[in-house]
């Protein structure tokens, strides 16, 4: 995800490449290109005193509506991947990228796949950008149910619309707005959406607000679920009630074996770099007390 999902002018790839050289020098090996099947499962928590599974949330949310599958739609992972494997395999020559040159281009989701959807598209050449938000628009001050120390749920302005403002000059983000349909005959032309507003925790349509959307391209990026279905029964991993690998002190439980232990998003959701850091750490903390309490050698 570091390499291929964040784009490079969020991440640079050299900052990566010095840390996984880092961890080499250390001693850790990586086995690349490897297939997980049930076989190699057993044969892991077999082999090994412990296995960590950090695989990341990686199902996204679906877009459940007419449309969804016409050419020019994309999922923000495949957009964002495509595009950087294509510029560090080849800047671009290899044409295995996913082009935004001179499209008008709808991002739906606002999160932060959202908006290095936005700066991709941006640097790709797009003739516009517009990044669509179910939720309402939120307060620039603090509203007086959401004090400190509570999270700010403010009006967060990140890189990829700054710089939307400055190429197309306004904010491309349009909340409260839901998209019904995805409209094309052979590939996407233009999308319906609606306005919404909030009521009791949910969103409800306003009558007489659909609008037409033209469009050439389109991304979901609507947030992700949680861990792949087929990584859980892997390992027969249980769940909790999100979907997420269910654990005790990092120790996953799981009818395969007892010495497999997760963390990051497979953990406790999907979030942010940093979380998937310190879960890491955390995590090897209680492996190696596992491992000192069973007297492995």
């Amino acid at each position: 995800i570091l390499t291929y999902g964040v784009p490079n002018m969020k991440l640079d790839k050299s900052i990566v490449e010095r840390r996984t050289a880092l961890m080499r020098e250390e001693g850790i090996e990586f086995i690349l290109n490897a297939a997980l099947t049930p076989d190699s499962a057993k044969q892991l928590t077999a082999a090994f005193d412990a296995v960590i599974i950090a695989a990341g949330a990686r199902n996204e949310r679906n877009l459940n509506v007419p449309g969804k599958n016409l050419p020019g739609v994309y999922s923000a992972m495949e957009y964002l991947t495509r595009n950087t494997k294509s510029l560090l395999d080849s800047n671009l020559t290899d044409q295995k990228n996913i082009p935004a040159k001179n499209k008008t281009v709808i991002i739906i989701g606002g999160g932060d796949t959202g908006t290095d959807c936005a700066a991709t598209a941006i640097r790709g050449g797009a003739k516009s950008v517009t990044q669509l938000e179910i939720a309402p628009r939120p307060p620039k001050t603090r509203a007086p149910g959401n004090p400190w120390p509570l999270w700010a749920r403010v009006l967060k302005t990140d890189y990829g619309q700054e710089e939307a403002a400055v190429m197309f000059g306004a904010d491309p983000r349009e909340f409260a707005t839901t998209v019904k349909e995805i409209m094309g005959d052979e590939k996407v032309t233009a999308i319906k959406t609606v306005q919404v507003e909030w009521q009791n925790g949910a969103p409800r349509e306003i009558p007489n607000t659909e609008k037409i959307r033209p469009a050439d391209l389109v991304l979901t990026a609507m947030g992700f679920t949680g861990p792949e279905k087929k990584l859980l029964d892997l390992f027969a991993l249980k769940t909790d009630p999100r979907g997420n690998i269910l654990t005790e002190n990092y120790q996953a439980q799981s009818a395969l074996a007892n010495n497999i232990f997760a963390a990051g998003d497979v953990r406790r959701g999907p979030s942010l770099v940093v979380w998937a850091l310190a879960e890491g750490r955390a995590a090897a903390r209680y492996v190696r007390k596992f491992i000192e309490k069973h007297n492995f050698s």
